[in-house]
Parts: C-alpha cells; structure tokens; sequence
C-alpha cells in the first residue's frame, strides 16, 4: 500500500512540472509576440514619419495610412 502512494505522488509530482514547464513556455512565447509586435510598431511608425526642412516631425499612429488603402489607391489610379 506505502508504494502505491508514494507511485501516486511521484506521478502527481511529474504531472506538476509538465504543466509548470508548459506555463512557462507559453509566457515565453507571449513575451516574444509582445516584442515582436512593439518593433513592428515602432518600424511602421517611423518609415512613415515626415520630414520637415531636415527634420523629422513627430510622428502619430493616425498619419500611418494602412497597406489595404494604399492597395487600393494604387490600382484605382492605374484604371482611371
């Protein structure tokens, strides 16, 4: 009876470090997009950025023009 407990707990124990392990994997993974996404944000926002007589103005998140509409823009004047 004492070994089947003690094969109880070390499977329980196992059990605990797998899903501790995959916790830890998926907060790594989140982590990563999270900085992924800032520096996509950051690349978009500065290629965008206006340049004022040398300088660069500040730029906004509302001047950025989305590709969808600059798609669209490009083939409506290619058939007008």
């Amino acid at each position: 009876m004492l070994d089947w407990l003690t094969e109880r707990r070390d499977k329980h124990e196992l059990r605990e470090q797998r899903l501790e392990t995959v916790e830890w994997a998926i907060l790594g993974w989140v982590f990563i997009g999270v900085v992924a996404d800032i520096v996509l944000v950051m690349r978009d926002k500065h290629a965008y950025c206006k340049v004022v007589s040398g300088k660069r103005k500040a730029c906004f998140f509302d001047e950025v023009p989305s590709r969808q509409t600059q798609n669209f823009n490009v083939v409506g004047s290619l058939g007008g």
